[in-house]
């Protein structure tokens, strides 16, 4: 069995225990046909869905480093607060995620220090004031969508209710 943190949309991080993180994500995290790897700090990886539509909700910002990219390319959109390449700043994640570590190849526990430190840093709490499907910064306090858009598509999606913490 392997340590992880469980970080589901609109819920506090949850730690559990699982026999293959890879596999746990693949069947349990809603959305997922694709795993995604976000390399973070000291071995720790962010499995999360790659659909790169991102009808999926917003889940969390993390902090994260921007990566290097090739001479001469072109970033058409950054999200704001975004990582510039090779710079810090934060990857905006969509959906449900989990957090494991990597040595070498194998998944193993995440350490009790980065469960505190990564529980801390995507508690709801530190997502106030972001647009709960884009993740955008909102125009006033206690607002829950940052424009009409956003407001229109959680509709469609299912309704304000389910989108409220």
């Amino acid at each position: 069995m392997t340590k992880i943190l469980a970080v589901r949309v609109g819920m506090e991080p949850k730690v559990e225990d699982v026999e293959s993180p890879f596999n746990f994500a693949k069947q349990s995290l809603h959305g997922i046909d694709y795993v995604e790897t976000l390399y973070l700090l000291n071995g720790v990886v962010a499995y999360m869905s790659e659909n790169l539509d991102r009808k999926q909700r917003f889940n969390r910002d993390i902090p994260a480093k921007g990566p290097v990219l090739p001479r001469g390319a072109i970033i058409l959109h950054k999200p704001e607060g975004a990582a510039s390449p090779g710079e810090p700043g934060v990857f905006r994640i969509y959906g449900d995620f989990l957090l494991t570590k990597h040595q070498n190849t194998e998944c193993t526990d995440l350490p009790e220090a980065e469960i505190q430190k990564y529980s801390a840093i995507l508690s709801l709490e530190s997502n106030l004031g972001k647009c709960r499907w884009c993740g955008d910064s909102v125009a006033y306090k206690g607002a829950v969508f940052c424009g009409a858009a956003c407001s229109a598509t959680s509709e469609m999606e299912g309704g304000l209710g389910s989108y409220l913490l």
